[in-house]
């Protein structure tokens, strides 16, 4: 009898270690699988594997080596251009970089381009008598706007510049070069966005205490409309491939980043804080960089266009259509504080303010 018990007592042994090796086996196929469905095979970590003699392409990458002032995108020779910090043009094709103007630009305020990039509009000489001039991308040669121009934007949909100076509003068609009167206009300070063929959008600079307001241009009937009427903090940012704009605005003391449309009507307010300038809205696709932590006595706008606060950011994809919002992980542990956001082949493209130098991050 006691020679039987032994002989069982082993066969439950090995029984009970073939149950768990085969448990142990089974639940890491299981957590493989898991894994696998969640993060696909080989994007773990930034690194991919690639065949023998095939280049990877890192997900998140610097496309340029020294700080840049701006940049744009041309969507006619597939190339990138940027302002240095002296305002030198560089043309990016290829992988390549060439200085295509060696203009130096003093007092360098902003930069903003035609709707296929195929021209620049520069601002520059900043505060004391600013000066305009667009870049011509065939030629690579600039063009002053007159003299007393006080604000300019591009047509959503031409090569044309709505433009102000301190007694009219005009329109300037850069093919033709011709200079068409709208209405006169007696104004020191605007800023215009021209969102469609028939609509200007006017605003006045404003701070986290000074009141600002939006206006609505028919450029046909010549109609002036309130759309935004007093709002402390107002900062507008428009974009030429979508219906809507982003808006911020300060309300007792606290600030607050909508979504809205042409008539300045609210379609959402946003449960995160981020800069309009850290976005793009492209047709139905929001990417935002959007601040980990934000110290609750950063007065908006002033202090971000004073450079006295920096973040450190995460990058965000708002899907309108889908209903979701996916976090774009660069895979890299350089800090960034991201603005001037664009799309560019396969990689959202951004300016980091922490170092000034553009970077991309790979979508697909």
């Amino acid at each position: 009898m006691k020679k039987y018990i032994k002989i069982f007592a082993i066969l439950v042994v090995v029984a009970l270690i073939i149950w768990l090796a085969y448990s142990f086996l089974y639940k890491s196929l299981a957590v493989q699988e898991l894994i696998g469905g969640v993060f696909p095979p080989g994007e773990l970590t930034s690194e991919q594997p690639a065949s023998e003699g095939q280049l990877v392409k890192p997900k998140f990458y610097a496309i340029t080596q020294t700080p840049i002032f701006d940049y744009w995108v041309n969507s006619q020779n597939n190339s990138i251009y940027y302002l240095d910090e002296f305002g030198q043009v560089i043309r990016i094709s290829n992988n390549s970089e060439e200085q295509v103007n060696s203009r130096t630009l003093a007092k360098l305020n902003k930069i903003e381009a035609s709707s296929d990039g195929s021209y620049g509009l520069a601002k520059f000489n900043f505060p004391n008598s600013p000066i305009f001039a667009i870049f011509d991308t065939p030629t690579n040669s600039w063009q002053p706007l007159p003299t007393g121009t006080i604000s300019a934007a591009w047509s959503s949909n031409s090569p044309e510049l709505l433009f102000a100076d301190d007694k009219s509003l005009n329109i300037f068609d850069v093919t033709k070069q011709k200079i068409s009167k709208i209405l006169d206009l007696s104004q020191k300070e605007l800023e215009i966005a021209w969102v469609s063929s028939s609509t200007a959008l006017f605003s006045t600079q404003s701070s986290a205490e000074l009141e600002s307001s939006l206006w609505s241009l028919d450029l046909i009937q010549k109609n002036l409309k309130p759309l935004i009427q007093n709002e402390a903090g107002l900062t507008l940012k428009w974009f030429k491939n979508s219906e809507f704009g982003l808006k911020l605005f300060n309300k007792e003391g606290t600030a607050y980043l909508n979504l809205i449309d042409h008539s300045g009507k609210i379609l959402e307010t946003f449960n995160f804080m981020t800069f309009p300038s850290k976005c793009l809205v492209d047709k139905l696709k929001i990417y935002c960089a959007v601040p980990k932590n934000i110290n609750p006595e950063v007065r908006w706008p002033d202090d971000y266009y004073k450079k006295s606060v920096y973040f450190d950011d995460a990058l965000y994809l708002i899907d309108l259509e889908a209903g979701e919002t996916i976090e774009l992980v660069t895979g890299s542990e350089t800090i960034i504080d991201a603005e001037h956001l664009e799309l560019y082949q396969d990689s959202l493209l951004f300016k980091n303010r922490l170092d000034g130098k553009l970077y991309g991050i790979r979508l697909e």
